[in-house]
């Protein structure tokens, strides 16, 4: 199965990226995104405002899961900001794998 790459459009449109500590919240999801009234809610009243991608592999960098595939947080952080995904490898300049 290969791994689908979220747009730069639809990240912006699902997280909020916050430079001052570096991380990624969700965003409200409009109602058109969900199948359901009640799902829309439900899903807005969990994660909207709330901290995303904090899990950490066993590399230590932070990732998550957005549309079936897993992404590290600083790779999604690098797309909202320079409007591209990177290519090939990209590191934390600190070396701190989890800022």
């Amino acid at each position: 199965m290969t791994k689908i790459i979220p747009s730069v459009d639809y990240l912006r449109l699902v997280f909020r990226y916050d430079p001052e500590n570096g991380k990624l919240y969700w965003r409200a999801r409009p109602r058109e995104m969900f199948k359901s009234a009640r799902d829309w809610r439900a899903w807005n009243t969990l994660y909207a405002e709330k901290e995303a991608f904090y899990s950490k592999d066993r590399k230590g960098y932070l990732y998550g899961t957005l549309l079936g595939g897993k992404h590290r947080a600083h790779r999604v952080i690098w797309a909202i900001v320079k409007g591209a995904w990177p290519e090939g490898e990209i590191d934390h300049e600190d070396g701190i794998r989890d800022n």
